[in-house]
């Protein structure tokens, strides 16, 4: 039999370079990935999903699998539920899709079989679900926003810092494949979502809030990466954020439409979109940006900022107010990352109500510096009041990025069905 050294070497090569994407492709890549290689990870799945090549699960990724039997199965995994514990039927309901970042929410009333466990077990449940579109699937992939709430849930974050969230009964996540499921704790007795924002949270609440993320922020304090969460997204050192400035530049003319709107209908005043305030913000996006995100090299690797672990999306519609006693719970940890407590705190700030912020501002500043200076890793001496004032300030700047980011799923949010104007939607 002749042999082919040539075809032979080929054929060995491929096999390599195959079993070396088949190990790509089963982890998480935290440091980030361009494009191509986060299309080319999630065309991979999806086409082992179309073929019927992925191991079957007791756990519901996708809307049509959460039944009884899957749900009961993972209560259990969690110890939610005692294994001889059955659940007789379950009611299924969508209850909202996730504004800004991108997510399935469903609320499960569950019946069980021991009229005794159904009033000292959960009888209703929370499932978060990730979309299944391809496009959705890359964004979530590239930008790493499964792996970070999936890194936070099954983490010692909140305990450590005692930052108050809903009681999660389970997660499942399946690494390089991202399918995630998030079961946790009804919280539709609280005042929560956009209201909190259409409405404006009150002083009290926002500076419950705002001391609450002080005691996070000072947590991990220019100790992101003794932090040793590995999962936590890094603008200055990974690419996870690199697909958002074209993001940003794309979405500069529907903003600049949008501000039009808002100050047609009276949203802002007369004269504030001006010509020089759009010449800013385009150039902004298209020359700023990017190059702000790379430059800020924190001190914990010898630069010159501050940073710390922060929310990504601290404001009034991540935040569950509970009319009973007060207390603010936070949720939607899909945008953890590494950045400044200015860019944390002036996503926050925009998030409430201008003439409450105008009139209390100095006391909800106060508020947050007062306990963050407690915090072990903070040394007041060197982290002054100026010091942290400039800082916000400064935070301000990266407002802008994250409307621009945004921008394009919240408009999607808010487009109804029979398309009317988007004046009189807003």
């Amino acid at each position: 039999m002749k042999r082919h050294p040539i075809k032979l070497t080929a054929s060995i090569a491929s096999l390599y370079l195959l079993n070396k994407f088949k190990e790509y492709a089963a982890t998480d890549h935290f440091e980030g990935q361009n494009v191509l290689q986060g299309v080319s990870q999630t065309l991979y799945w999806i086409l082992r999903e179309q073929l019927g090549l992925v191991e079957s699960s007791d756990i519901p990724f996708t809307p049509d699998e959460i039944t009884k039997e899957k749900v009961q199965a993972c209560l259990q995994d969690s110890g939610t539920i005692k294994t001889t514990t059955k659940i007789k039927s379950i009611e299924v309901s969508r209850i909202g899709a996730g504004e800004g970042v991108i997510s399935m929410v469903f609320m499960c009333n569950i019946i069980y079989e021991d009229e005794r466990d159904n009033k000292r077990l959960p009888r209703k449940v929370v499932v978060k679900l990730l979309p299944k579109g391809i496009k959705v699937r890359i964004l979530l992939r590239i930008t790493g926003q499964p792996s970070n709430e999936a890194g936070f849930y099954t983490s010692n974050m909140a305990v450590e810092t005692g930052l108050p969230i809903p009681k999660p009964y389970f997660v499942g996540y399946i690494p390089g494949r991202q399918n995630f499921c998030l079961m946790m704790e009804d919280m539709s007795h609280c005042i929560g979502g956009n209201g909190n924002e259409l409405d404006g949270l009150s002083v009290k609440h926002a500076k419950s809030a705002l001391q609450m993320i002080a005691k996070f922020h000072g947590k991990y304090f220019n100790a992101v990466r003794k932090s040793q969460y590995e999962f936590i997204g890094r603008s200055f050192d990974s690419s996870r954020f690199d697909l958002l400035d074209g993001v940003c530049k794309d979405n500069v003319s529907s903003y600049l439409k949008l501000l039009d709107g808002w100050e047609k209908d009276g949203y802002l005043k007369k004269g504030t979109v001006t010509t020089e305030l759009k010449s800013f913000l385009t150039h902004y996006a298209n020359e700023l940006i990017y190059d702000r995100m790379k430059s800020a090299k924190p001190k914990e690797l010898g630069g010159g900022f501050n940073t710390t672990i922060i929310h990504g999306d601290f404001r009034g519609g991540n935040l569950f107010v509970n009319p009973n006693n007060d207390d603010v719970i936070f949720y939607d940890f899909q945008n953890l990352h590494e950045s400044t407590i200015g860019d944390e705190l002036a996503w926050f700030f925009s998030s409430i109500d201008e003439k409450t912020f105008r009139d209390n501002a100095k006391e909800l500043l106060l508020s947050y510096y007062n306990e963050f200076i407690l915090q072990e890793a903070v040394d007041e001496n060197e982290y002054t009041w100026p010091r942290f004032l400039a800082e916000v300030s400064y935070g301000g700047s990266q407002l802008d990025h994250q409307i621009l980011h945004f921008l394009q799923v919240s408009l999607y949010n808010l487009i109804p069905t029979n398309q009317q104007s988007m004046h009189n939607i807003l």
